[in-house]
Order: C-alpha cells, then structure tokens, then sequence
C-alpha cells in the first residue's frame, strides 16, 4: 500500500514539474510566463468537445451535448456548465486560438471532464473543521451580533449528524467554542494532523466570509493552488509557489471535490456563485486526503447574515455540503456505498480551561 501511495504521488509530481519545465512529447504546447500551454480547442477535441468563439479572438466555447466549457482571454476564471471556476493561470490568445496552462488542462480541466468515469478513492471517515475558535473570532457583524467561530462549529455539527446518519465517520477537529491551540500556525497545522492520525478520507473545513465592501455576497468554495501556479490573493510568481506540499498528491480529487460540493450548495442555498476557487491555504496545505475549505457566505453583508443567523439556513447549508459529497462519492461507474457500522468518533483533546 505504501509503496502504491508513494509511485502515485512521484507520477503526480512528475507531471507537474513537466508542465513547468518540459513539455510532452506527444502535445503541441508553447512556453508563456515559464509555463507550458496548451490549444484549449484541441485539448477539448480529445474529449469530444466542439470549440466555436463566442466572441472572435477573445471569449471561446467548447462543447458536447450538455457540456459547456467558456474560457476569456487574460481572465483566469472559467465557466464550467453554468458554474464560475477558477484556473491557476489565465487563459491567453496565440497563433488565432485560446490557449490555456498544461496544469490547468490537465489538473482542473480534465478531471471535470471525466465527472462520472473515475470513481474516487473509498471514503469511510470524513474530518469536519469547524474554521476559528477562541482566541480566534472570525469573521464578525458586529450589530447583528453574529461570530464566525460560533456559526461554523454549529454547522460542522449540523452536517456531522447528516453524515453518521449515512454510516460514515466523522470527526470534528473542535467540539467547543475554543481552538485547538491558541497559537495560530500550530491550530491550523493540528487541524490536519488531525486528518493524518486519523488516516481521513475526506477534509472540509467550514468558514463563512468577510469583506470591507457590504454588498459583496455569495458562495465560495477552495481547494488548494496546485503546484507552479500563483493563488488568487495574488497576481505575482513568488518562488513558494513552485515548492511542493502534501496536497499536491489529491489536486485532481481536490478539483473535483470542491465542485461537487460548489454545485451542490449552490443548487441548495440559490446564492450567488463567486466561484471554485483556490488559494495556498494553511488548513488545506497538508492534509492527508481530498481537502476543500467552504465559504457559504459573506457575514458581512447583512442580507446574507440574517439568513446565515437562522438554524434553518445553517441546517440547509450542511444539507448542502452533504450533498456535495454525496455526488463524489457517487462518481465513477461502480462506486461503493458508505459503510454501515462507522467506528466511534474520536475527537481531539480539549485544551486546557483558561
């Protein structure tokens, strides 16, 4: 089993040093910025996808039936079926056609396309994170009187019930309003610890989000920013960006995970769709399986938090996520079914009372 986990993550690693350093031989691609990209027309051709420009030279469609897959020159978000989706790299105009990353075809781009013939690895034991805890608040709307910290234990326990109660196993990394570890960096890395004692199959840490300007609003769902590309927070290479971290391994599942559960919350809550995401998260970073970090919504906008303050809305955002991970593990042409008989949750230590 070791030696399996070990040649996957060299051949993972693999493609993703050639995508920055090699191209392969058997793809035309063109080096831009130190990356290799590829024709998206002719990537999507292999997948039987149709290319047209919706707009000549600047916005193009690839297409298969249901399928939709819009790209823009110089942005680096998508339209996958309906659904905004983040590339680590934007798309660009060469030689008369759209082209997009090697990474971003073959680590976002692919296994979107291939939703429902790979089945994800067996999910038995999911890890919830409930985001912050005291010393950490979160998030605040100071005159509704809401605390993220509060908000996201409270729907981590929503959506544990929900998923005991389909036979899996589940842990929360904290079951009190306190974090595991005052110190930010080490809570943050105990989190998944958590996950790699536990050998978890799946990671989800909860967060409801923030924002200067009040009128910002929606759902956002990251995964972590493969190897080589530049995260969202920011537009500028930095050379952490080309070091290798855990998550690397699952980018793929990571992909897929996140929009499983994306669409799913999007489909439940009606919200607004601000996309799948991804940025170098630390929760994210070294977990040991499938991870996302999921931002139902902005507490900031009061509209938004009146709903997000209801049990009712919180209970429907874990019926979401559960949903979302209902269709992963459903993928594939002859997915398992959950377990039956889960082994008893296990929980972290408290920490000691101040």
């Amino acid at each position: 089993m070791a030696a399996k986990s070990l040649a996957h993550l060299m051949a993972a690693l693999a493609i993703l040093t050639m995508a920055r350093m090699a191209p392969p031989a058997a793809a035309e691609t063109a080096k831009v910025g130190g990356l290799y990209y590829v024709d998206a027309a002719a990537f999507g051709e292999r997948y039987g996808l149709a290319a047209r420009w919706l707009e000549a030279d600047k916005r193009l469609l690839l297409q298969k039936g249901e399928t939709r897959v819009e790209f823009e020159v110089n942005l680096r978000d998508m339209i996958f079926d309906g659904r905004r989706t983040f590339m680590g790299s934007p798309a660009v105009y060469r030689e008369r056609s759209l082209w997009i990353s090697l990474i971003d075809a073959e680590r976002l781009l692919r296994p979107l396309l291939r939703l429902g013939l790979d089945r994800p690895p067996p999910v038995h034991t999911i890890v919830i994170d409930p985001g912050h805890g005291i010393p950490d608040d979160g998030a605040e709307n100071k005159h509704l009187g809401l605390k993220e910290r509060a908000l996201t234990l409270d729907t981590a326990v929503r959506l544990k019930k929900i998923l005991e109660d389909r036979g899996y196993h589940v842990v929360l990394t904290r079951t009190t309003d306190k974090a595991i570890s005052p110190d930010k960096k080490l809570d943050l890395r105990m989190r998944d610890d958590l996950a790699v004692r536990l050998k978890a199959d799946l990671f989800i840490s909860i967060h409801f989000n923030f924002f200067d300007v009040a009128a910002v609003h929606g759902t956002e769902t990251f995964r972590f920013t493969p190897r080589y590309q530049i995260p969202l927070e920011r537009s500028t290479h930095h050379a952490e960006d080309d070091e290798a971290n855990p998550s690397d391994k699952n980018t793929e599942w990571n992909t897929v995970l996140g929009y499983c559960i994306h669409r799913a919350l999007l489909g439940d809550l009606g919200s607004y769709d601000r996309g799948l995401r991804h940025n170098k998260l630390a929760v994210l970073r070294f977990a040991p399986c499938p991870a996302v970090l999921v931002e139902s919504g902005y507490i900031t906008n009061d509209a938004e938090a009146r709903k997000i303050a209801t049990p009712a809305y919180r209970q429907q955002i874990a019926e979401g996520i559960a949903a979302g991970i209902r269709a992963y593990v459903n993928l594939g042409p002859a997915a398992a079914p959950p377990p039956v008989s889960p082994p008893p949750a296990t929980t972290p230590s408290a920490p000691a009372a101040r």
